[in-house]
Protein backbone atom coordinates (compact mmCIF):
# COMPACT_ATOMS: atom_id res chain seq x y z
CA UNK A 1 0.00 0.00 0.00
CA UNK A 2 1.67 3.31 -0.96
CA UNK A 3 -0.07 6.33 1.09
CA UNK A 4 -0.01 10.14 0.26
CA UNK A 5 -0.69 11.98 3.13
CA UNK A 6 -2.05 15.82 1.71
CA UNK A 7 -2.94 18.78 3.56
CA UNK A 8 -5.78 20.14 2.58
CA UNK A 9 -5.78 23.29 4.69
CA UNK A 10 -4.13 25.03 7.07
CA UNK A 11 -7.64 26.06 9.16
CA UNK A 12 -8.19 24.72 12.71
CA UNK A 13 -11.03 25.68 15.51
CA UNK A 14 -8.43 24.50 18.23
CA UNK A 15 -5.54 27.01 19.09
CA UNK A 16 -3.72 24.53 20.39
CA UNK A 17 -0.34 26.12 22.03
CA UNK A 18 1.95 23.33 20.75
CA UNK A 19 0.71 23.76 16.95
CA UNK A 20 3.57 24.02 14.25
CA UNK A 21 0.91 24.57 11.68
CA UNK A 22 0.64 28.07 9.74
CA UNK A 23 -1.98 30.16 11.26
CA UNK A 24 -2.77 31.74 7.82
CA UNK A 25 -6.04 29.57 6.78
CA UNK A 26 -4.97 28.43 3.54
CA UNK A 27 -6.45 25.69 1.57
CA UNK A 28 -5.85 23.80 -1.57
CA UNK A 29 -7.59 24.45 -4.50
CA UNK A 30 -9.48 21.77 -6.31
CA UNK A 31 -7.61 22.29 -9.30
CA UNK A 32 -4.16 21.42 -7.39
CA UNK A 33 -5.74 18.32 -5.83
CA UNK A 34 -7.00 16.83 -8.90
CA UNK A 35 -3.45 17.36 -10.30
CA UNK A 36 -1.92 15.72 -7.03
CA UNK A 37 -4.37 12.85 -7.41
CA UNK A 38 -3.88 12.24 -11.34
CA UNK A 39 0.10 11.89 -10.50
CA UNK A 40 -0.14 9.72 -7.69
CA UNK A 41 -2.74 7.54 -9.70
CA UNK A 42 0.47 7.46 -11.83
CA UNK A 43 3.06 6.24 -9.31
CA UNK A 44 0.57 3.76 -8.26
CA UNK A 45 -0.53 5.42 -4.56
CA UNK A 46 -3.84 3.88 -3.55
CA UNK A 47 -4.76 5.62 -0.22
CA UNK A 48 -4.93 9.24 0.56
CA UNK A 49 -4.55 11.10 4.17
CA UNK A 50 -6.42 14.55 4.43
CA UNK A 51 -4.38 16.44 6.88
CA UNK A 52 -4.11 19.97 7.84
CA UNK A 53 -5.51 22.15 10.46
CA UNK A 54 -8.71 20.34 10.57
CA UNK A 55 -9.32 18.62 6.91
CA UNK A 56 -13.26 19.15 7.40
CA UNK A 57 -12.80 23.17 7.66
CA UNK A 58 -11.94 22.89 4.11
CA UNK A 59 -14.63 25.86 2.45
CA UNK A 60 -15.17 23.24 -0.34
CA UNK A 61 -14.82 19.90 1.40
CA UNK A 62 -17.66 18.21 -0.24
CA UNK A 63 -16.62 18.56 -3.70
CA UNK A 64 -13.08 17.75 -2.50
CA UNK A 65 -13.93 14.21 -1.31
CA UNK A 66 -16.40 13.64 -4.36
CA UNK A 67 -12.94 14.54 -6.84
CA UNK A 68 -11.55 12.24 -4.53
CA UNK A 69 -13.96 9.55 -4.61
CA UNK A 70 -13.97 9.41 -8.56
CA UNK A 71 -10.32 8.74 -8.72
Amino acid sequence: MKMLGCIITNRCNMGCAFCLRDKDNRSLKLKTLEIILNEAERLGYDTISLTGGEPCLHLRFDALTDLIMGK
